[in-house]
């Protein structure tokens, strides 16, 4: 696997660090998640583009429960926008906000939104919810990208493709099918054909 220079995502967001730090110091297994990985993966594998580490939206995924988090962050404030499907939002002292979110499963979809939320005790678990293999990838402060549905590979061909079995994820969320080509023309690919 790839590594990535955590320091350069990290720099600017020197909370988002620290959420990450405490949290595994405490035993939870915690990663950055999502576009950021995405987006600094794209830069090394395309000409013309640049990551900007500044402009990112740092997600954090964690074993910890949401009480476990605001235990470990007594000092940080939280909005409480989704603390019921294992998502919080933490607000640093300098005023960045940090989505953390539990490792978790959805089902009982209307279409939008997950009925359902099962917290997960594994990572894997968490990804394979997810909706693009190139969105599901993940890194840790060691810098070592996990990638446990082939989004590399689909991110160096510039490839979107769901993960799992496409009908399932369009029809968990309605807006997956916008995504996609959202995604498809940022990466200036093509939806992979089942997906399509």
């Amino acid at each position: 696997m790839p590594q990535v220079d955590i320091e350069k995502i990290l720099k600017p967001h020197p909370y988002a660090r620290q959420l990450i730090e405490e949290l595994s110091q405490a035993g939870y297994r915690t990663v950055i998640v999502g576009g950021t990985v995405r987006d600094f993966l794209f830069d090394r594998f395309t000409d013309g583009y640049e990551f900007d580490p500044k402009n990112t939206d740092i997600d954090i995924a964690t074993a910890a429960s949401p009480a476990e988090i605001k235990d470990i962050f007594p000092s940080f404030d939280f909005l409480e926008i989704g603390e019921t499907f294992g998502v919080l939002v933490l607000v640093a002292p300098d005023g960045n906000e940090y989505e953390v979110a539990q490792f978790r499963t959805e089902s009982n979809y209307d279409g939008r939104h997950p009925g359902e939320v099962t917290p997960a005790n594994s990572l894997e678990k968490d990804v394979r919810r997810r909706d693009f293999t190139v969105n599901g990838l993940a890194v840790g402060l060691n810098g070592e990208v996990v990638d446990l549905v082939g989004g590399i590979d689909d991110l160096k061909n510039k490839v979107v493709r769901a993960i799992g079995d496409p009908f399932k994820r369009f029809r968990e969320d309605y807006l997956r099918p916008l995504r996609a080509v959202r995604v498809a023309c940022y990466l200036q690919g093509n939806i992979d054909q089942e997906t399509e």
